[in-house]
């Protein structure tokens, strides 16, 4: 405002200062100036009256001023100008004039502009108006619509805000005319306006249209709403009201039928109470969707009533829930009275026709017991007591229920009612019945007390004659012996003979005296009516009579037998006289054939002969043993099997058979020499023919040498070259000659002085040739002075020299042995693992020796475990090594896989058949006893505590598994422990559930079932659940170990470091045992050190390989198998550092031995006590662990006891129950009640 002012104030003073200026002007009386001046301002003016008129209001306003700016300057300056001036130029006074009538028209023009352009902002202040007025309104509808809770309404105020909602609406009639009034002025001010304007107007009248069409939707749209909510309200309170009016009138019902159900009612009303209480119950049950449907209004209202309103709804669910659980569980009591009224009316029923089927089994078994064949009257007798009698006592129980139960039953129902009749005729009936039982089975009892009686005198009778005939089979059972093959021990047999069948004939009367008394007592049981076992009578009697029969028999043939052995010894002596007789002549043919291989009757001419004669005498004693040998020893054999042969003849077909063997041997002696000096000969002559042709072949060419014949020869090089050959012929020929003087010797050794003199004229013929050919070779050198060359002085020929003993020769060569190598060592390692895998399986093969299914199964552990390294170790030598099949021993691991594999079948079947015999003994029990119930209950005792511990153990594991690696597994192996749990307790719940349902099924206390069905589906899901816990955490465990890099690093570090101990070995071999001491004892320090290390990494490994065994997985196989592979080749690295540790402590000096051999004990001991330590490992872990856990626990239990013995024992109350000396005395009661047993 203050700037306003400002420029105000310079435009006055401006105009003031231009005023005075044209004042002057004029005084000066400087026309010509002035007038220039004014026909300046009236075109300056004239211009802007041509300009076209300005479309925004500011402008219209602007140029308003303006206009009225120049209509007040042009009339200012116009009265400063004179009109009439004497002393003027005419010039001047008519551009006086001309200016005076342009100013009038510029005056007028001003008027008319300034009047059009107050038109144009009349209009625009109109719609100015106009659009204030409306947004105005609008204003105040939005603040009034603003004012009204719309979210969360109060249900009693729902109908005050729909009313202001409808009052709104109407009042946008009158926004309505406004917006019409306001869009006339917006299309008459569009007019003059241009597009961009014109837009602009329109946009803004847009936005205001669609505020005030918005507000509009708006109000409609939570009207609508409210409404909505309004009608579900109202829904819900009738709903209400409904059910609550069902609510009163079913109670109303329910207490009438209460009070009535609690007394006893006949037999025909109470299916129409319970059909009633059936009704009621379907009306309950039909509320539940009543309560339903208003839990669904409450769901679509939560979101627009407020929550006080919500919580009410909610708190009348609950309630209307409540009590129809009330109302159900009412019903249930009373239907539950009724049926079970009904239901002792229908048990009644059913235990009588029960009975009744009972009595007639009872009368049908007592019939059949009169037809069936028992072995004896005290089986019969027994079977009565047992079968019927005894359930004749148990049923008298079910007799009092029935009669008790009926009496009842019948004292609550009218007379004449068909019910009461029914049963006051079951009542008679089981009265008639029970003495009709009664009568039957005491009196068949009474019969078969005596027949027994009867029975118990005859087998007195029976028992004196059994041992008789007892007696006497077995005395004709004896074998009878000769002592002798003479006739007196023959008579001595006879007689004896004579003397039992006489006593056998003695005895004949007694044994038809008691199959007399068989057939009366026979005869006294069907005058009894009671069919006993006639079949074991009968088989007593035929039995009598057949060993009568047979003892009869078996002394004559015991005389016969007699007879036909003596015949038959006889016959073996005449047999061994004609075979002795034969031996003693081939004994001396034999004897003959082997003086002929002994000078001076052998010779090298008839040694073939002899050979042939040894032969044909072998061929006859083979086969005339093979024929009279086998029918002496088969009678020999078969006497000695049925009888006890005389001393003298005993040993006589093995003598015969010694000797006869020792003739043979004879034989086959004499031929083996026969036939090796043939062959020597033959050898000898076929040697000599050779070398008397080889030095005749010599001796030719070295004549022709000699003469120069041959046109090869005649240089000196040829001649040379010519007799090189010769030279090279000698040296070839230089074996055959030493073996044809060999086998000469050989030959001399065993013939006669004139073959000798042959022999030795035959290896001097081509001995004197050799010679000739070296005397004249070596001239023919010396003659013509050739440089010889003498390539081989290994060709010595000596004199004969006739030893016959060349076994003192004495290799000098001194022994030294190859170096060791990697592949030899696998080898030897393979050869003994094979050792240990056959020697498992030989133990597995005896399969009777196991006493336990774990010691099989241990044992087919131990081989699988076994054959994997013999496996890995026979792969390594055909991958890494390039063995073969031989080496690596293919065949022999396949024939033992396929032998393992039938052993391990019928290992299988043994360890099942142990297990079915184990769990069959553990069953073998009744099922329905007093004591299955008790050990059913020890053992849901048991498991009880068992579960609440595992759960304890399950809810006390964290969210997550620990990262580190140590802790990991201790976590693994505490799962580890609690699945075996789980495994050894399944079995019990099993069984539990198995006999608990039993039991709960033929259980008399329907309350004892029912307790036993609910506790036994308590620890079910108790059960179902510790095992989904187990679950999820074992699967936690196999994420967490899987994603634990410490456990991929330890493999990692493991695997590299395995591989450097690999080329460590690598580089130091081959082992060479000819290696300095120095070198030796380095090479021992370093593998004794390899082998420590090797020591204290494989428990690491194998720890790492059972905890991931223990989480198996797919992504934890690869590095199971990786584990597996390390731990193999770990041993396999073992194995051999101590091969080569043993080695080179054997190849050291004896100085360091003794350290050497101490090392080696020491690794002895070390592998000895491997296995111990990988089995310790693990339980020093659980140890260790316990120890952590247990030792807090420890020290606070003994600082509580040590605190409870300072308690004054001066105190009545602290002295008598709780102290020391009490804990330690013996407890004789149990103060608060007996444990479980």
């Amino acid at each position: 405002m203050q700037l306003l002012q400002l420029w105000e104030k310079i435009f006055r003073e401006t105009f003031q200062e231009y005023h005075r200026l044209s004042s002057r002007l004029i005084n000066t009386e400087e026309s010509a100036n002035v007038l220039t001046l004014w026909e300046d301002y009236l075109h300056h003016v004239n211009q802007f009256l041509d300009s076209s008129l300005p479309q925004h209001y500011h402008e219209l306003s602007d140029q308003n001023k303006l206009c009225q700016v120049h209509h007040d300057v042009i009339s200012c300056q116009k009265s400063l100008i004179p009109s009439h001036k004497a002393n003027a130029d005419k010039s001047v006074i008519e551009q006086f004039n001309r200016l005076t009538n342009v100013h009038n028209e510029t005056l007028a023009r001003i008027m008319d502009k300034q009047t059009e352009i107050q038109g144009r902002l009349i209009s625009w202040e109109k719609y100015r108006q106009e659009q204030n007025l409306l947004l105005n309104w609008l204003k105040d509808a939005e603040t009034d619509r603003n004012k009204l809770k719309l979210r969360y309404v109060h249900a009693k105020s729902l109908g005050k805000t729909i009313a202001a909602i409808q009052v709104m609406l109407k009042r946008f009639h009158e926004g309505e005319e406004m917006e019409k009034s306001l869009h006339k002025k917006l299309n008459m001010i569009m007019k003059v306006c241009d597009d961009s304007l014109a837009n602009s107007l329109k946009y803004e009248h847009s936005s205001i249209s669609n505020r005030m069409s918005n507000l509009q939707a708006a109000l409609r749209t939570w009207k609508d709403s409210l409404m909505r909510v309004k009608e579900n309200y109202d829904t819900y309170e009738s709903q209400v009201n409904k059910i609550q009016y069902k609510f009163k009138d079913i109670q109303n019902h329910l207490s009438n039928e209460t009070h009535e159900s609690q007394q006893f009612i006949p037999y025909e009303k109470l299916e129409h109470r319970l059909a009633k209480i059936e009704e009621v119950s379907r009306e309950v049950d039909a509320l539940g969707g009543d309560i339903s449907y208003l839990e669904e209004l409450k769901d679509v209202l939560k979101d627009t009533l407020s929550p006080n309103d919500i919580k009410l709804m909610s708190q009348r669910c609950w309630l209307f829930s409540q009590q129809q659980s009330d109302l159900e569980h009412q019903l249930s009591f009373v239907r539950q009275t009724l049926e079970d009224q009904i239901q002792l009316a229908h048990l009644y029923d059913k235990r009588f026709e029960r009975f009744l089927n009972w009595a007639k089994g009872v009368d049908e078994r007592l019939d059949r017991m009169s037809s069936h064949r028992f072995m004896d009257a005290g089986q019969a007798l027994r079977r009565l007591e047992t079968e019927i009698q005894s359930e004749v006592s148990i049923k008298k129980k079910e007799v009092d229920w029935l009669s008790t139960t009926g009496r009842e039953l019948l004292s609550v129902e009218d007379e004449g009612t068909p019910h009461g009749k029914r049963l006051t005729q079951s009542l008679e009936t089981l009265t008639k019945t029970w003495k009709n039982i009664l009568a039957n089975t005491d009196g068949r009892a009474a019969k078969l007390r005596t027949v027994i009686q009867h029975m118990a005198e005859l087998e007195v009778k029976m028992e004196h004659l059994r041992t008789w005939l007892q007696n006497m089979e077995h005395k004709l059972s004896l074998p009878f012996t000769f002592t002798s093959s003479s006739s007196d021990n023959f008579e001595k047999l006879l007689k004896e003979q004579e003397e039992l069948q006489t006593e056998i004939e003695q005895h004949s009367s007694e044994i038809g005296e008691v199959l007399n008394l068989c057939e009366l007592l026979l005869n006294d049981c069907e005058l009894c009516h009671i069919v006993l076992d006639t079949e074991g009578i009968t088989m007593a009697m035929n039995n009598i009579e057949r060993r009568w029969s047979i003892i009869c028999v078996l002394s004559n043939e015991r005389r016969s037998s007699i007879e036909s052995l003596w015949a038959k010894i006889q016959n073996i002596f005449v047999m061994v006289d004609e075979r002795q007789t034969w031996m003693d002549n081939m004994a001396k043919e034999v004897t003959v054939l082997e003086n002929h291989l002994t000078p001076p009757l052998c010779n090298v001419e008839n040694i073939s002969q002899t050979n042939q004669n040894l032969k044909a005498v072998e061929s006859d004693i083979k086969s005339l043993n093979s024929e009279g040998l086998k029918l002496l020893d088969e009678t020999y054999r078969i006497l000695l099997r049925k009888y006890s042969l005389p001393n003298d003849i005993i040993g006589l077909p093995e003598k015969l058979q010694t000797a006869e063997e020792n003739l043979l041997s004879r034989v086959q002696g004499a031929e083996k020499t026969a036939d090796s000096r043939a062959k020597s000969y033959e050898k000898f002559l076929k040697a000599q023919e050779r070398a008397v042709t080889a030095m005749v072949k010599c001796d030719a060419m070295l004549t022709m040498a000699e003469v120069k014949e041959m046109a090869e020869i005649n240089t000196p090089e040829a001649l040379v070259n010519h007799l090189d050959e010769i030279e090279k012929i000698l040296r070839e020929e230089n074996d055959n000659m030493r073996e044809a003087d060999e086998l000469g010797l050989k030959v001399m050794k065993w013939c006669p002085d004139k073959d000798i003199n042959k022999i030795k004229h035959m290896m001097d013929e081509y001995q004197s040739i050799w010679k000739d050919v070296k005397l004249r070779l070596a001239a023919i050198r010396d003659s013509n002075i050739l440089p010889v060359k003498m390539t081989d002085q290994s060709v010595e020929v000596s004199t004969l020299k006739f030893e016959t003993d060349r076994s003192t020769q004495v290799d000098t060569l001194g022994w030294n042995d190859s170096p060791i190598s990697r592949k030899d060592a696998f080898i030897t390692n393979l050869q003994t693992s094979i050792e240990d895998m056959e020697q498992i399986l030989s133990k597995l093969a005896k399969l009777d020796d196991f006493e336990t299914y774990q010691k099989i199964g241990n044992c087919i552990s131990q081989c699988d475990s076994t054959f994997d390294y013999v496996k890995h170790l026979s792969e390594l030598l055909l991958e890494q090594y390039d063995a073969n099949e031989t080496e690596a021993q293919v065949e022999k691991i396949k024939s033992i896989n396929d032998r393992f594999k039938a052993l391990r079948q019928q290992a299988q079947l043994k360890l099942n058949q142990l297990k079915e015999t184990s769990a069959h003994g553990k069953l073998s029990c009744p099922l329905c006893s007093n004591n299955n119930w008790k050990q059913l209950d020890n053992d849901l005792w048991r498991l009880e505590q068992w579960l609440q511990c595992a759960e304890g153990r399950l809810s006390s594991q964290p969210s997550t598994p620990p990262t580190s690696m140590e802790q990991l597994e201790d976590v693994i192996q505490d799962q580890r422990e609690l699945l075996l749990d789980l495994d050894s307790h399944r079995n019990l719940v099993v069984s539990m559930n198995i006999v608990g349902t039993h039991l709960a099924e033929h259980s008399d206390s329907e309350e004892r079932a029912r307790d036993l069905r609910t506790r036994l589906a308590n620890d079910n899901l108790r059960w179902d659940r510790v095992c989904e816990s187990a679950a999820s955490w074992q699967a936690k465990l196999q994420t967490a170990l899987i994603q634990n890099g410490e456990f991929h690093d330890t493999i990692a570090e493991l695997t590299a470091w395995l591989e450097r101990t690999e080329v460590s070995i690598n580089q130091s071999e081959p082992i060479n045992l000819n290696d300095p001491a120095n070198l030796i004892q380095a090479k021992l320090e370093k593998f004794r050190e390899l082998k420590q290390e090797l020591e204290r990494c494989e428990p690491r490994i194998i720890s790492l390989e059972e905890t991931a065994r223990q989480v198996m997985t797919e992504e934890t196989k690869l590095a199971c198998q990786k584990l597996h592979r390390m731990r193999l080749r770990l041993q396999s690295l073992t194995r051999l550092t101590a091969l080569y540790l043993a080695r080179l402590a054997g190849a050291q000096p004896p100085t360091s031995q003794q350290p050497s051999e101490s090392s080696d004990q020491g690794d002895q001991v070390d592998i000895g006590e491997e296995v111990e330590t990988r089995t310790l490992v693990r339980c020093h872990n659980f140890l260790g662990r316990v120890m952590r856990a247990s030792v807090p626990i420890s020290a606070f239990l003994l600082l509580l006891l040590g605190a409870a013995t300072l308690i004054p024992q001066s105190q009545p109350d602290f002295a008598c129950a709780e102290s020391i000396l009490y804990n330690w005395a013996p407890i004789l009661r149990y103060p608060y009640g007996h444990p479980p047993i």
